[in-house]
């Protein structure tokens, strides 16, 4: 499969239309262009806080939506991020890697964004692909989850990390488990394989929707 294609997989397991897209580490990923034409009246709110993405996909993106320069994490707060050119992507705790560039982030959480807008977010498709931060992302959310405002999630996770990338603190796929599965969600299919970590991706919605 080429990429636009796997971008478009969850819209097998979508019922109705998203009314918010939240595609939480833009990174190289093109899922909200792809999407946004799937559902032309979705409100798209990206978030990426690498300096070097948000700079490649700002002036396209707001062809589509908005794009934030945050981090999303458990709270709102100042948070100290490492960028890894070699992987094209910024790593969030590596603390075992202190020769990587560091970068202040303003993070906020899930929730805060929707009390930006008024709490008006619901039929929520949330798309998560953040190098180990999965976690802290989720936990920001707890409103949201409980008033069953997400209804899709498409998340990346890993069984483990690689020696040369393991991060201190960085979310595995049991973690995520745990989490949708307390939150009402059911794991409906997982797809873009990489056996040497376990990697891949896991499309989840929300039970008895």
């Amino acid at each position: 499969m080429n990429r636009e294609e796997n971008e478009e997989i969850i819209s097998g397991f979508i019922t109705g239309e998203p009314q918010w897209m939240l595609d939480v580490g833009v990174g190289p990923g093109t899922e909200w262009r792809t999407l946004k034409k799937a559902y032309p009246d979705m409100r798209l709110i990206g978030f990426e806080p690498d300096p070097k993405w948000y700079g490649k996909w700002a002036a396209e993106f707001r062809q589509f939506g908005e794009l934030w320069p945050n981090a999303l994490w458990s709270e709102n707060r100042e948070l100290d991020l490492y960028i890894d050119e070699l992987w094209s992507s910024t790593l969030y705790r590596c603390d075992q890697r202190p020769n990587l560039p560091e970068l202040c982030v303003k993070a906020v959480t899930l929730d805060s964004v929707n009390d930006f807008f008024g709490g008006t977010m619901r039929d929520v498709l949330l798309w998560l692909d953040i190098e180990g931060a999965e976690l802290a992302a989720l936990k920001g959310g707890w409103n949201l989850f409980a008033k069953r405002r997400v209804k899709w999630i498409n998340v990346e996770t890993r069984e483990r990390w690689q020696p040369m990338r393991q991060l201190k603190g960085a979310t595995v796929r049991a973690e995520v488990f745990e989490f949708l599965t307390h939150a009402g969600f059911e794991l409906v299919h997982h797809y873009n394989h990489r056996p040497a970590t376990g990697r891949h991706d896991e499309i989840w919605i929300l039970s008895g929707d």
